[in-house]
């Protein structure tokens, strides 16, 4: 039975599910969440998809134009509202991904990733002490952010493992350190149940 107002009590099987629906079909009537729906999308496949930056911006840059196209096309010629609609919805996904691979460290031109670096030498290495982590059997650990390696202004980072010696101080928070070290690339954790900092 339906009450006065035609809508289904919420105590009635499929009531509440009824209303969900019909609250949510009212709110992407407002252009904003559409856009905002679609540009989250965007940024959850950025995070997903292995997608380079420059494949990123030429695709975006590609439906831009093709959008103010179609726009432009909507004044003088009768163009499909859902043609526009489906263009201006991947414009705004391929805006997300681009914004998630712009703010990607890895794809700035001076993180230190980007350097070939002697790992088997030692090199001058300036760094910052960022946060302290939870020390290990043999390690204290701490994430650092780089500011010079070799000479060169990098940015990134890292982690930084220091073997456990009672002689010598714990770095805190915001400690500037010059050194002189090499490389290592991350190796996983021999327990299965650490957490894995390469992965």
């Amino acid at each position: 039975w339906q009450n006065a107002t035609g809508i289904l009590p919420l105590c009635r099987p499929g009531g509440f599910c009824k209303i969900f629906y019909i609250a949510a079909m009212q709110l992407f009537k407002f252009t904003i969440l559409k856009l905002a729906f679609f540009f989250i999308i965007g940024v959850l496949l950025g995070f997903c998809c292995n997608i380079s930056i420059e494949t990123s911006f030429i695709i975006t840059f590609i439906l831009v134009i093709v959008l103010y196209i179609v726009y432009s096309l909507k004044k003088t010629i009768a163009v499909s509202k859902v043609i526009f609609g489906l263009f201006t919805y991947f414009t705004f996904i391929s805006l997300g991904i681009l914004i998630v691979n712009i703010h990607n460290p890895l794809n700035q031109a001076n993180h230190y990733t980007n350097y070939s670096y002697n790992f088997g030498l030692n090199i001058p290495v300036i760094f910052k002490v960022k946060e302290v982590l939870k020390p290990g059997l043999f390690y204290d650990k701490y994430v650092i952010e780089f500011i010079k390696i070799n000479d060169q202004n990098v940015n990134g980072k890292s982690l930084l493992n220091i073997q456990k010696d009672s002689a010598r101080s714990k770095l805190m928070v915001d400690n500037m350190v010059f050194t002189k070290t090499s490389l290592k690339d991350l190796t996983p954790p021999l327990n299965p149940d650490q957490f894995n900092y390469k992965a």
